[in-house]
Parts: C-alpha cells; sequence; structure tokens
C-alpha cells in the first residue's frame, strides 16, 4: 500500500540544508515528499497561514530569529494540525525540552538523522497531526450539537455534582446565567428541597446505566416549578467521570394529560349518557360513549362504537323532532330535542338530547358530542300527575271536570238531546264506618267497573264526588234514557263478593234531558241530582226523572229562599215559643221555636 503524499516546507536559513534534506528523502523511495524551502521566519509564517503544507522543518536558529517562535505562533492561531519539527545543528536536552513545551511535534539533530529517521520523523508527525485535527473536528462538532440542542443538556461531575457545562437551552429554560450555574451550583440546587433526598437516593442505586432516568420536578430561579423527562449518559470530560443529561420540558404537556385526565373523569362519571360521533367517516359513526351510555340503553361500548345513532330510534314512531336533529346535522349547529327512544331489550324510554358540533383549528366539523338525559321516570311522573289531575285515582274514571268541555260542545252543538244521569251509592257511608275505607274503596272501583260495562263503549262515566257518579250521553230518547238508568242501577245492585264478606249496595239515579231541563251543564247537573234526591226520598234503590212538579217545587223553594234573606235584613221577623204539654198530666214537657 502507497503512503499518502506529503507536502514539507523546509524553513532554513541555509540553503544548502535543505538540499541535503531534500537528498536524504529521495534516497528514501517508500515515502512521496514533495519539500520546498523559505529562508526565512517571515516566510514560513506567512506560508504557515497559507495552509498548503503538510509538515513544517524548522531550524532552531534563522538569523536574527528564533524558529520556536513558528511552534508558538502554530499552537496559538490553533494550527497545531500543522505540525512543526525543529532542526537544530547541535543536540540539546534544553533545546529538546523548550521545543516540546512550545508544542512542536519533534526535535532533530541534523547531523544524526539519515533517510528513513527523517522519512519516518515526517510521517509520524504528519499523522498525529491528522488525528488531532479529526478529534478537534469532532469536539467541535459534539460542541456545536450540545450548544444549539434545543433540549436543556448539561454536564455535572458525578463526585460533587456540580456542572461542569450547560447550554443555551438550559440557560433560557432554568432562568440562571451560564456563569451563576457553573459558579458552584450543582444538580441539587434545581430541585425542590423534598425532592433532593429522592435525587440523592437515585443517583446511589441508578450506578452505571444510561438511558431514560424518569420524569422529575425541577425549579426555576424564579421559584416556579417544571417537569422534565431525563435521559443522562456517562461521560469523561478532561479526565473527570460526568454525566451528560439532556431535559425535555413536559410540564405543559403533563399539564394536557391532567386537564384530559380530568376531562376523562369526569365524562366517565357524568350522570349522562355522553356519545361522540366522527363527522368526517361515512355514516358518521360513535367513536365513543361513557358508562352512563351503556347503563341507559343497554348496549356495551363494543356494541355501539362504529353504528350510527339511528339504531337507538324507537320503531313505529314518526317523531318530528328528529327533523329538528337532521336539520342541525345539515346545518353544523347545535340542537335540543326530546326523543323516544328504545333500549336493547326493546323499551321505550324518553331521552333529553343537546347535540353539539366540535370544530378542528380549521373551523371544519369534525365531531359531533351528543348529551343525553333520561326523561323516562320524569315523563312517567308527568303522565301521572297529569291523569290524576283529570281523573280520579281510585277508580281511574275522568273527574266531572274533565267532562264539562265535552258536555258543553254537546249541548253547543245541537245535534239531538243530552241525557245526564246522576248516580249515588246508597248509605255507602255506613261501609266506610262499619267495615273500612279499604273494603269501601274496594267496592267503588268495583262498582265503577260495573257502571262502565253497563254504559257500553260509548258511555262517559265520571266520579263527582265521594259515592257519586255522572255519566253523560248523546242522542238517547226519553225510554231509551230510562233504560240505561235501570242497566246501571242492577249491575249495582249485583252483590259483591270480597275475603270473608258479602256486600248488597244499591243505587238511586237521576236522570235530566236537554232541552226541556236546561240548556246548560250546570242546569243539567242540578235538575239530574234534585231526581236522584227525589229517587232516595221515595225509598232509594229507584230510578226518577226530573219532572215539572220538581222544577216548580225548585223554584219555589228558590224564592222562598230569596224572601225570607230579605226579610231577614229588614226585621220582618219575630221569634216565638209555643210550649209542649204532655196530655195526661198537662205538664209543660218542652218548648218549640217559632219564627213568624
Amino acid at each position: 500500500m502507497t503512503a499518502a503524499h506529503l507536502r514539507v516546507l523546509v524553513v532554513d536559513d541555509d540553503e544548502e540544508d535543505f538540499l541535503i534534506l531534500r537528498d536524504l528523502l529521495a534516497d528514501f523511495p517508500t515515502q512521496a515528499f514533495t519539500l520546498e524551502w523559505v529562508p526565512t521566519l517571515a516566510d514560513g509564517i506567512r506560508h504557515l497561514r497559507a495552509g498548503l503544507h503538510d509538515v513544517y522543518l524548522v531550524d532552531y536558529l534563522l538569523g536574527p530569529d528564533n524558529g520556536m517562535d513558528l511552534v508558538r505562533l502554530a499552537v496559538a492561531e490553533g494550527s497545531a494540525h500543522r505540525p512543526v519539527i525543529m532542526l537544530t545543528g547541535h543536540g540539546s536536552a534544553e533545546v529538546d525540552r523548550e521545543a516540546l513545551d512550545a508544542g512542536a511535534a519533534d526535535y532533530l539533530v541534523k547531523g544524526n538523522i539519515d533517510g528513513e529517521k527523517l522519512a519516518r520523523s515526517l510521517r509520524y508527525a504528519a499523522e498525529r497531526a491528522r488525528h488531532v485535527g479529526e478529534l478537534e473536528e469532532s469536539k467541535q462538532r459534539y460542541r456545536l450539537l450540545f450548544d444549539s440542542n434545543p433540549f436543556p443538556s448539561w454536564v455535572y461531575d458525578i463526585q460533587t455534582l456540580r456542572f461542569v457545562t450547560v447550554n443555551a437551552a438550559m440557560v433560557a429554560t432554568y432562568g440562571y446565567g451560564r456563569e451563576e450555574l457553573m459558579d458552584g451550583m450543582t444538580v441539587a440546587d434545581i430541585r425542590t428541597p423534598q425532592d433532593r433526598e429522592r435525587l440523592v437516593a437515585a443517583l446511589e442505586s441508578w450506578g452505571n446505566r444510561e438511558g431514560y432516568a424518569g420524569t422529575w420536578q425541577h425549579r426555576r430561579k424564579d421559584g416556579s416549578l417544571l417537569w422534565a423527562d431525563i435521559t443522562t449518559h456517562a461521560l469523561q470530560l478532561d479526565g473527570r467521570a460526568c454525566r451528560l443529561v439532556i431535559a425535555n420540558d413536559v410540564t405543559a404537556k403533563r399539564a394536557t394529560g391532567e386537564r384530559l385526565l380530568l376531562l376523562q373523569r369526569a365524562v366517565e362519571s357524568s350522570v349522562n349518557s355522553i356519545v361522540i360521533t366522527d363527522n368526517k367517516a361515512p355514516d358518521q359513526p360513535i367513536i365513543y360513549v361513557n358508562p352512563a351510555f351503556e347503563q341507559m340503553t343497554g348496549y356495551s361500548a363494543a356494541e355501539a362504537v362504529g353504528r350510527n345513532c339511528r339504531f337507538l330510534q324507537f320503531e313505529g314512531t314518526d317523531q318530528r323532532e328528529l327533523d329538528i336533529v337532521r336539520a342541525a346535522l345539515r346545518d353544523e349547529v347545535d340542537c335540543n330535542v326530546i326523543l323516544c327512544n328504545q333500549r336493547k331489550d326493546g323499551a321505550p324510554f324518553w331521552n333529553h338530547l343537546h347535540l353539539s358540533p366540535v370544530r378542528d383549528d380549521a373551523g371544519q366539523v369534525i365531531n359531533y358530542v351528543g348529551v343525553q338525559s333520561d326523561l323516562t321516570e320524569r315523563h312517567r311522573v308527568e303522565a301521572e300527575l297529569a291523569f290524576t289531575s283529570s281523573h280520579d285515582p281510585l277508580t281511574g274514571l275522568p273527574r266531572y271536570q274533565a267532562m264539562e268541555a265535552a258536555l258543553g260542545e254537546m249541548l253547543a252543538d245541537g245535534a239531538g238531546p243530552v241525557t245526564m244521569l246522576y248516580i249515588d251509592i246508597d248509605r255507602f257511608h255506613a261501609i266506610n264506618e262499619s267495615m273500612g275505607h279499604l273494603v269501601g274503596d274496594e267496592a267503588l272501583h268495583i262498582l265503577a267497573e260495573r257502571m262502565c260495562q253497563a254504559l257500553g263503549d260509548c258511555g262517559k262515566l265520571s266520579r263527582f264526588a265521594g259515592d257519586e257518579f255522572v255519566t253523560v250521553r248523546h242522542g238517547l230518547d226519553r225510554p231509551q234514557a230510562l233504560a240505561l238508568a235501570e242497566a246501571v242501577r242492577a249491575r249495582v245492585a249485583e252483590p259483591i263478593e270480597g275475603d270473608g264478606y258479602r256486600l248488597y249496595l244499591t243505587a238511586s239515579v237521576g236522570i235530566s234531558r236537554s232541552p226541556e231541563h236546561g240548556d246548560t251543564g250546570l242546569d243539567l247537573l242540578r235538575r239530574a241530582e234534585a231526581a236522584m234526591t227525589r229517587a232516595k226520598r221515595q225509598g232509594r234503590d229507584q230510578v226518577c226523572e226530573f219532572s215539572a212538579d220538581q222544577m216548580h217545587e225548585l223554584e219555589d223553594r228558590l224564592v222562598l229562599g230569596g224572601r225570607l234573606r230579605r226579610a231577614i235584613g229588614r226585621g220582618e221577623l219575630s221569634l216565638h215559643y209555643q210550649p209542649q204539654l204532655d196530655a195526661a198530666s198537662r205538664r209543660v214537657t218542652g218548648f218549640e221555636a217559632l219564627v213568624r
């Protein structure tokens, strides 16, 4: 293998010495050399700075100058990778030591060298210079990488824990000056007091391991805290055992992670069902559901994810609210609706849905979030309250007030007579008093069912109060009304079999008809009640129709009542006492009070 060609500059004030050196190398064919000659130190300096040669052979004495100055200049100007070999006419240990101390690559005595020795010295000097240059370039590259590393980095002494060097990112991140950090500060000084003991224990157990060392909490100069992922490597620096540390500031990432974790926990623990769909995927599939969704619908997350939300729609219903949802999806806006959905087992449930779009940084809708509240129980309670407000909870019959509107419409349309039956259960209070309200309530429930059966599908029966019921029929003539009343009375009269008892109840039924008995609901009610009262006076378990005589009697009573009130107001009444006598003994046994 042919050795590399070396360019050699000889700096010697005696050209004869240059020629001798050239001849010595010419007789050494295994190495190719090119020699050039300059006679003065100034010429040598100029060529050194030009950097066109691999090795410099410099005479110790250059007329008035000293060749050692060229060696010192090469070192001072960073040209150590251009080696200088000192030449002298006489060997001297002092000059040898001076040359090596100044930085010369070698020291040769002119009279003691031959071609092989000279070639070897030149070759070794050039090789050492090349290695030194490569090492220096490597140091420069690593220094550049260290200083320009965007992650805070530092080197510390393993024994003292003091900072040896730090980069610009470390200075910027931690707020300390470079000189401040390297003037006696240790790696413990950027920790919180409570974290320093953990650091010491970790360093003792870490040993010679390298790589990721975990996440640590550090403290900046202003006292604020940061979290850093730490990576460490062992190295030797200027003969000292050190460690290189690279810190990745994850404070913002950790805070974001904590917020996301908090948000996840809030969503997971929410009592409301939360659904997220992917607006960019075909058919907008579900990509997330929380546990409340699973509990509300009966579907697991695995069963729901990947499907469109329409599988929750209750079959067989035409809900206009779904049009609102479709319009909100089309227009990419919020919507707020109440839907009837179905659970996995097919049971319906009422769902209050709030749907909102989620946009990316470019304003494009990428997801929809649906928040669902189960209103089934609330809807049931509201329905019960609405039913209770218009129906009797014991019998399930509508209250009379709920029938008044329908009665008014019947009377207003004039399409035919309207018949009202006023039904009172005879002596029902005795059942409550003797057998208790539970038996009484059960008996009323049975009687209500019987009367509804007697009235048929077209019958309208309502509970008026207590043991009194009212029904209204449209279009019956007088014989039909009487027959219907008799049918109701007969069903009430059937015995009621209970747990250890048997009841025999009867009903008194009064009938009023429009238009002959009145043309308002109030007129018909008053006159049907009057007819029922007459049926009771006639012995109960009777059907009575309101008559003209009853009408006159009612009118007379109303007139008499009005006259009496006026008489009281004018002081026209006087009080008298009339004695009551025992006929046998003629003794007074009492008095009657009479108003005249």
